[in-house]
């Protein structure tokens, strides 16, 4: 009886680890798919193009974080890290995406606080005046003006932050060019809602 058992059993438990494995590896290529789509190089290419539209349309330089966990965007002060998806360069600023990977949002304490309690969604810093470490760093990258927007996803939630930074010491932009920029901002937002 012994060996009708493992003539039958073996085999059938054989095939059904086996297909369990076979599944659970096509479930785990699906997810890696799909997380990869999220963030497909297309999606970048138009972000991109509104980055530098901006970015030429105001002189300055213009970027875009993507607020994170590490793995994945998420909603409100749960960001735990910010990186730069795409970035403008204007003349005399110099690339900084390869410097703005993974920074803790610690880093950027004073702007996060004032963009987060922002009832229309962006703030202005004039980082010429600002005596931290924060206004230096910005300063140093040839900033003295410095704006960002709140990004917002489909549902609402904030995703990420446009910037844009200026060398004049008190560059103020009109209702028009800020209504402007958050158009651009709700594109971004599509853009990184688009499944």
């Amino acid at each position: 009886m012994i060996e009708i058992f493992e003539k039958i059993l073996t085999p059938l438990a054989s095939s059904i680890i086996g297909g369990g494995a076979v599944v659970a590896a096509a479930w785990i290529g699906s997810k890696k798919e799909k997380k990869t789509d999220l963030h497909s190089d297309e999606k970048i290419y138009e972000i991109d193009e509104i980055v530098e539209m901006v970015g030429e349309k105001f002189g300055g330089r213009c970027d875009y974080h993507a607020g994170h966990n590490g793995t994945k965007s998420l909603s409100g002060f749960s960001f735990k890290n910010l990186s730069m998806v795409s970035e403008y360069c204007g003349p005399n600023f110099s690339q900084t995406i390869h410097l703005s990977q993974h920074i803790p949002t610690v880093v950027y304490k004073r702007n996060m606080k004032a963009l987060g309690r922002s009832k229309e969604g962006w703030i202005v810093s004039y980082e010429s005046e600002e005596k931290d470490e924060l206004g230096a760093t910005i300063r140093n990258f040839g900033v003295n003006t410095f704006y960002a927007f709140k990004v917002y996803n489909n549902t609402g939630d904030w995703e990420g932050i446009l910037t844009l930074g200026f060398r004049e010491l008190r560059r103020n932009l009109s209702d028009g060019e800020i209504a402007f920029i958050k158009m651009q901002t709700a594109r971004i937002g599509a853009i990184m809602s688009d499944k």
